[in-house]
């Protein structure tokens, strides 16, 4: 039934600031004296961010230990906290019971109501829920005090002296390991101590519902029937035997199973199983809608009435998975379609557990709106929350959900140890809750034991024994499950990598065939200026980096170069000519971002299926306010990067391959393409003019496979130092299917220099606001007047009522498309979408800026 969801209220204070008991706090009608307005969920140090006691530890150096003390240094009570608040409970009916839910506590806890410990042993294990029934203490009909002491990991570790992960002493604990810093993170001072996640409060009857349990199957495939099977745990809460009818509903449609549960019973059952005729099937982003489903179940006690009933979302679908011959990489079938995967790993919405509904729904959408197809939650991290799965579910992402353990820390490079963590039930305890929780959710695709653990080791002996023989055939029997992201004998790995800038032909080769499921493929990520002065002093936005060299702030923000001497890639940023102010650094590094990452998906769908199956980018998102491996920065601004995979990604797609100028036309769709050709251009640079052009005829294209032509395209042998190429995909009747615009130096050491020779140019067009719903829509049109080439053209939504000085973009906005060209007398359709609430309820302006493109407003037209 519905919670109460204590999210508002909370007050906190040092526990070594107290010289009160639990029973003591917990029966005061009012916080301790002294006490701190608290963030929960969220940690101690949100909590003392957000009262000012601390400095945002994403700004500058304000996370350095002598400005917010670590734990290591200072002691775990440093960080152990008091959190208090009060909440009422109406008068219920006799046999009711009242329990409190606790969702997530990091490290571990007493638990306090109305003078009372309500805990009979101590809540451990960041990622178990607990449900206590207070019913003997609660006050029906009036206040609650509740009162919650939180201790931090029992081995928070060094950070000062390490590698990924510190000194990796956070392994033994059950627990997220990133937390001792990474080199693409900060350490978190207080190892994120704290209600980390909801608290609630839930009244039933004497019969309590627990983890209901819906799994899907198409028995004759995606054409027939689908087969519902549903189970749930049923909780008798009292000590006399209850009588009671389980039902649960599906589109009008019953199912009912009567149970005698004996004094506190706790039971498993089965319901009957219901058949869904011409089923809506659930798909992955690029296959087709994300059609689900509700099921509303109960149970109902005699003499009582209702006593508890939950509803659950689900989709109708049906993963399956298989190893192709030649030890090729894992290929996954979504409704009996292979998926080519296409992804990125996922840290967490934010590096201090600061989550909120609306964060995960826009950065999903991101992924979903760079046309990737799955998420890989990584091992150092957390169990991502329903939150997150329901963001993925409704925009077709899959997941791959790692358990909490990582080869830096867990034994397989020579650090932490093997047997990590020390208490290996508890461990087990939070993989089986784990599974509970997010089981029903649609776009979990499948479980991993962890990253990069050892091929031949895997995790812990009784810990895998427990995940492959009990937990997931009882649990979840319909998934995979691999022991870690580096599991040839699974068709993942064996390896992953590189991490630096490469050259963009690189991709487009077997350089990377030795791994043909690749879980981590990383390169830089310098978001935009306007990011980069929100978080970085003016002094290291002056001194910005120069080739493999950056300053010391940089660094501490774990910047990554666009230089790799090791890989032979020269200054990527320097080949558009020496930037001399951190704007032109930052644009440079858009540009690049965007060659970049197109290039990286475009190699692999290059190799589509002849090598690869999947490639998972490292990293698609940030945690906190990092400067390599993003699509998207921490305030939620899109880079260059990210427009570069929305291109690349395209379900139907055409690319020119930059290492031998072959060009390929790839279908990810489940649909055959006929009666196409390919029409390809080569432009001069500055006038725009065409040079040279052909049109070729593409035979027929399966679902799900590529195309790559006989004869590379032939570029002008002239004195121009860099051309255009445009290549478009035209469909039966010349419907353009897919456009790429390409720019290529004609020195050996690429050489784009030239394109400082581009004048100004002052783009015409107009914009109409209208409003959709909550959102903003910006229809856009966009003409380039002149005689010479606008390059890579940025479009920047800004708040019209912004205060001066202040950040004013419209954060997030969701673009068709940003960073593009147009060609002399070109014009440019498209539209934007954001929140009204993010605009502050006041229609947007929208910015036009650019490589060599006088910067200023659009105009706005009245019609849409």
């Amino acid at each position: 039934m519905n919670d109460q969801i204590l999210d508002s209220g909370w007050f906190a204070q040092k526990a070594s600031a107290l010289s009160m008991t639990g029973e003591e706090i917990s029966a005061a009608t009012a916080a301790p004296a002294g006490s701190m307005p608290a963030v929960v969920p969220g940690t101690v140090l949100t909590t003392l961010v957000h009262n000012g006691v601390y400095p945002d530890p994403y700004y500058g150096t304000n996370n350095a230990a002598t400005v917010i003390p670590d734990i290591y240094n200072v002691g775990r009570d440093f960080y152990t906290y008091w959190f208090y608040t009060t909440f009422e409970l109406p008068s219920l009916p006799a046999q009711s019971r009242a329990w409190l839910k606790l969702r997530g506590i990091n490290y571990s806890a007493d638990v306090y109501l109305n003078g009372v410990n309500v805990n009979q042993t101590l809540l451990q294990g960041m990622f178990l829920r607990h449900t206590i029934d207070i019913t003997g203490v609660a006050r029906f009909g009036g206040s609650n005090q509740l009162a919650i002491i939180v201790y931090p990991v029992d081995h928070p570790g060094d950070v000062a002296n390490g590698g990924q992960g510190g000194d990796h002493q956070i392994a033994q604990d059950v627990t997220a390991q990133y937390v001792e810093g990474w080199d693409w993170m900060i350490p978190i001072r207080d190892r994120n101590t704290g209600i980390w996640d909801q608290v609630a409060v839930g009244i039933s009857g004497p019969v309590a519902l627990r983890d209901p349990h819906v799994v899907t199957t198409l028995p004759n495939g995606a054409q027939g029937s689908a087969v519902l099977a549903v189970s749930a745990t049923l909780v008798n809460a009292s000590i006399s035997p209850q009588t009671c009818t389980v039902r649960y509903v599906v589109e009008g449609t019953a199912r009912t199973l009567n149970v005698t549960l004996g004094p506190t019973e706790v039971r498993e059952v089965a319901l009957p199983t219901l058949i869904v005729a011409n089923p809506r099937l659930w798909w992955p982003n690029g296959l087709g809608a994300q059609e689900r489903y509700t099921l509303d179940i109960s149970v109902t006690v005699g003499g009582y009435g209702l006593s508890d009933g939950e509803r659950v979302d689900f989709g109708i679908r049906e993963i399956t998975s298989y190893l192709p011959a030649q030890g090729r990489g894992r290929v996954f079938q979504v409704n009996g379609q292979p998926v080519f995967i296409r992804g990125g790993n996922w840290i967490a919405s934010d590096g201090m557990l600061r989550f909120s509904n609306e964060r995960y729904r826009a950065e999903v959408r991101f992924h979903a709106q760079m046309n990737l197809n799955m998420i890989r939650v990584w091992g150092g991290s957390i169990a991502e929350r329903p939150e997150f799965y329901a963001a993925c579910d409704e925009f077709g992402l899959l997941v791959m959900q790692e358990f909490w353990m990582t080869g830096d820390n867990n034994g397989t490079w020579g650090h932490g140890d093997l047997n990590w963590p020390l208490d290996h039930q508890l461990y087990i305890a939070c993989a089986a809750d784990t599974v509970k929780l997010l089981r029903n959710h649609p776009s979990l695709c499948f479980w991993c034991g962890g990253n990069e653990l050892n091929p031949s080791i895997q995790p812990p002996a009784d810990i895998e024994a427990a995940l492959t023989k009990v937990i997931m055939p009882n649990l979840d029997g319909t998934r995979l499950y691999v022991p870690s992201s580096l599991s040839p004998d699974d068709g993942l790995g064996p390896g992953d990598g590189p991490y630096g800038i490469l050259a963009p032909a690189t991709f487009y080769t077997d350089a990377f065939a030795d791994n043909k499921f690749n879980p981590e493929l990383g390169s830089v990520g310098t978001p935009n200026v306007e990011t980069l002065r929100r978080f970085l002093p003016q002094a290291a936005l002056n001194e910005f980096p120069r080739g493999t060299v950056a300053g010391p702030i940089w660094n501490a923000h774990t910047y990554i170069p666009y230089a790799n001497p090791d890989d032979g890639v020269a200054d990527q940023i320097a080949s558009y000519g020496e930037p001399a102010t951190i704007d032109d650094f930052a644009l440079r590094a858009q540009i690049v971002n965007f060659v970049q990452y197109r290039a990286l998906f475009e190699g692999y769908a290059r190799n589509m299926w002849t090598i690869y199956s999947g490639i998972l980018a490292w990293k698609s998102q940030n945690p906190w306010t990092g400067l390599r491996g993003q699509f998207y920065d921490y305030y939620l601004d899109q880079t260059g990067g990210y427009f570069g995979a929305r291109k690349a990604c395209e379900p139907i797609h055409v690319q020119v391959n930059w290492n031998d100028l072959t060009f390929g036309v790839i279908n990810t769709t489940s649909v055959a393409l006929t009666g196409l050709s390919v029409y390809y251009t080569i432009y001069d640079y500055l006038s725009g003019r065409p040079l040279a052009a052909q049109s070729q005829p593409v035979p027929s294209l399966a679902a799900h496979a590529q195309y790559i032509s006989a004869a590379p395209i032939s570029i002008p042998n002239d004195s121009l130092p860099i051309h255009f190429i445009r290549i478009m995909l035209l469909g039966a009747a010349g419907a353009l299917l897919s456009e790429n615009m390409y720019w290529r130096s004609a020195a050996k050491i690429e050489d784009f220099s030239a394109f400082q020779r581009l004048p100004p140019v002052a783009l015409s067009g107009d914009v109409a606001v209208s409003q959709d719903g909550p959102e903003y829509l910006l229809t856009v049109r966009i003409t380039n007047p002149a005689t010479v080439v606008a390059f890579f053209i940025r479009l920047k939504l800004l708040r019209a009522n912004a205060p001066v000085g202040t950040d004013d973009r419209v954060l997030p906005s969701f673009y068709d498309d940003n960073y593009f060209t147009l060609l002399p007398g070109e014009t440019k359709l498209l539209t934007i979408r954001c929140a009204q609430a993010d605009a502050g309820s006041v229609a947007p302006q929208l910015w036009i800026a650019g490589w060599n493109i006088v910067p200023g407003p659009l105009t706005a037209r009245a019609d849409p």
